[in-house]
């Protein structure tokens, strides 16, 4: 993948998005959680999406430009169990908008136990780099939580997690723009994308596709799937 100047291989995707996937499980999230990436098309959108699905977590795909009402509502809609966010994009404060979302976030103290009347299945917001809230866990090192014990989990434990994964299960909820009402969700499953990614024609006309769409919108996975089966 090539985003941003930055270059990432499969092989390197694997091993990055196999190390988030342990600290995922490490803060007690797994199979059917509910988990919203508010990042922008980029080499980390990628790790974290596949670190996400590969555990049997629901990828919840935000899009970077919803003001914080549109937050609001998404995250309750979706029952999000977590967040992993970068802390900004453009003139995009995501921290700050995440805090107007959600009243009662601001006074927040212990990372990855969080709870908000406006949220009450989220427990965790994990960001990029360095940050000054407190309630907020970090995505590059560990996800802050006192329980968690990384160590006694290896290849070994992912592989047994993501095991339990099925082609029947859900892999992604894409919301629609919601340009004539309030925004629909539609459920995807592992084996459907799989089959719209093997059957479409980018899979094997060309080696490479190039996507310009968000990947919070169908449009983007229609041009982006093909890569999930080089």
């Amino acid at each position: 993948m090539i985003a941003d100047g930055r270059t990432v291989t499969y092989a390197e995707t694997e091993r990055r998005s196999a190390a988030l996937a342990l600290r995922l499980l490490a803060a007690g999230i797994g199979k059917g959680d509910h988990v919203g990436i508010l990042m922008p098309n980029s080499v980390d959108w990628a790790v974290t999406w596949f670190a996400v699905t590969r555990i049997g977590a629901v990828a919840v795909p935000i899009n970077t430009f919803h003001k914080a009402a549109e937050l609001a509502w998404l995250i309750r809609h979706a029952d999000l169990r977590a967040i992993l966010a970068w802390q900004r994009f453009g003139n995009h404060d995501y921290l700050s908008r995440l805090e107007e979302a959600l009243p009662g976030l601001a006074n927040q103290t212990v990372p990855g136990r969080i709870t908000v009347p406006g949220a009450p299945f989220l427990r965790t917001v994990a960001v990029s780099g360095e940050c000054d809230r407190a309630w907020a866990s970090s995505l590059d090192e560990s996800m802050d939580v006192e329980s968690m014990d990384v160590e006694s989990m290896d290849e070994d434990f992912l592989g047994e997690a993501e095991s339990c994964v099925t082609p029947a299960d859900d892999v992604m909820i894409i919301y629609t723009s919601g340009s004539t009402g309030e925004p629909k969700a539609p459920v995807h499953t592992h084996g459907t994308l799989c089959g719209t990614a093997t059957t479409s024609p980018a899979s094997t006309s060309s080696p490479r596709t190039t996507c310009c769409s968000p990947r919070c919108r169908s449009s983007g996975w229609a041009g982006s799937s093909p890569a999930c089966t080089r």
